[in-house]
Protein backbone atom coordinates (compact mmCIF):
# COMPACT_ATOMS: atom_id res chain seq x y z
CA UNK A 1 0.00 0.00 0.00
CA UNK A 2 1.16 3.23 -0.98
CA UNK A 3 0.62 6.92 0.09
CA UNK A 4 1.04 9.96 -1.85
CA UNK A 5 2.09 12.97 0.33
CA UNK A 6 2.80 16.25 -1.58
CA UNK A 7 6.00 17.55 0.24
CA UNK A 8 7.42 14.31 0.42
CA UNK A 9 6.73 12.28 -2.35
CA UNK A 10 5.14 8.44 -2.75
CA UNK A 11 5.89 6.18 1.01
CA UNK A 12 5.60 3.20 1.09
CA UNK A 13 4.00 1.36 4.72
CA UNK A 14 6.01 -1.66 4.83
CA UNK A 15 9.28 -0.43 5.28
CA UNK A 16 7.86 2.46 8.09
CA UNK A 17 7.87 -0.74 10.46
CA UNK A 18 11.48 -1.35 11.63
CA UNK A 19 12.73 -4.51 11.95
CA UNK A 20 14.82 -6.09 14.99
CA UNK A 21 18.23 -6.20 14.96
CA UNK A 22 19.26 -9.25 16.97
CA UNK A 23 23.63 -10.56 17.14
CA UNK A 24 23.23 -14.26 16.50
CA UNK A 25 19.94 -14.49 18.70
CA UNK A 26 20.41 -12.41 21.49
CA UNK A 27 19.13 -9.11 21.77
CA UNK A 28 21.38 -6.20 20.66
CA UNK A 29 20.41 -3.01 22.91
CA UNK A 30 20.76 -1.35 19.56
CA UNK A 31 17.30 -2.79 18.54
CA UNK A 32 14.58 -0.55 18.09
CA UNK A 33 12.70 -2.22 20.54
CA UNK A 34 15.01 -2.63 22.91
CA UNK A 35 13.98 -0.03 25.41
CA UNK A 36 15.10 1.11 29.27
CA UNK A 37 12.72 1.94 31.77
CA UNK A 38 15.27 4.13 33.50
CA UNK A 39 15.38 6.16 30.08
CA UNK A 40 19.18 6.24 30.69
CA UNK A 41 20.06 4.73 27.29
CA UNK A 42 21.29 6.69 24.51
CA UNK A 43 22.50 5.38 20.87
CA UNK A 44 25.48 6.92 19.10
CA UNK A 45 27.18 6.00 15.80
CA UNK A 46 30.39 5.84 15.85
CA UNK A 47 33.16 5.21 12.45
CA UNK A 48 35.12 2.35 13.11
CA UNK A 49 37.69 1.43 10.61
CA UNK A 50 35.48 3.13 7.80
CA UNK A 51 32.08 1.39 8.78
CA UNK A 52 29.65 3.33 10.93
CA UNK A 53 28.65 1.40 14.27
CA UNK A 54 25.97 1.84 16.84
CA UNK A 55 27.33 2.11 20.56
CA UNK A 56 24.48 1.87 23.08
CA UNK A 57 25.69 3.71 26.11
CA UNK A 58 23.57 3.26 29.59
CA UNK A 59 23.76 6.60 31.58
CA UNK A 60 23.54 4.91 35.32
CA UNK A 61 26.66 2.91 34.65
CA UNK A 62 28.47 5.72 32.58
CA UNK A 63 29.88 2.79 29.97
CA UNK A 64 28.53 0.89 27.73
CA UNK A 65 25.07 -0.92 27.99
CA UNK A 66 24.98 -4.73 29.32
CA UNK A 67 22.01 -5.73 26.99
CA UNK A 68 19.39 -8.46 27.84
CA UNK A 69 21.10 -8.87 31.57
CA UNK A 70 20.40 -5.72 32.70
CA UNK A 71 16.78 -5.56 35.00
CA UNK A 72 15.99 -2.31 33.71
CA UNK A 73 15.80 -4.12 30.27
CA UNK A 74 12.16 -4.28 28.45
CA UNK A 75 11.38 -5.56 24.84
CA UNK A 76 8.54 -3.37 23.65
CA UNK A 77 7.45 -6.85 21.78
CA UNK A 78 7.50 -9.23 24.69
CA UNK A 79 9.62 -11.38 22.02
CA UNK A 80 12.52 -11.85 24.51
CA UNK A 81 13.07 -15.27 26.64
CA UNK A 82 16.28 -15.39 28.29
CA UNK A 83 18.23 -12.96 26.04
CA UNK A 84 17.21 -14.70 23.04
CA UNK A 85 14.91 -12.68 20.26
CA UNK A 86 11.82 -14.88 19.11
CA UNK A 87 11.13 -12.78 16.23
CA UNK A 88 14.39 -13.89 14.50
CA UNK A 89 13.32 -16.62 12.58
CA UNK A 90 10.19 -14.73 11.08
CA UNK A 91 12.51 -11.74 9.80
CA UNK A 92 15.34 -14.51 8.57
CA UNK A 93 14.94 -15.48 5.17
Amino acid sequence: MKINIENYGVLNIENLNPKPSPLGLKCNPACPYYTCLKDSLVISKSTIRGFQVKIATCLLLGSQCIGFKCRFYVCKLRANINGECMLVSKYKA
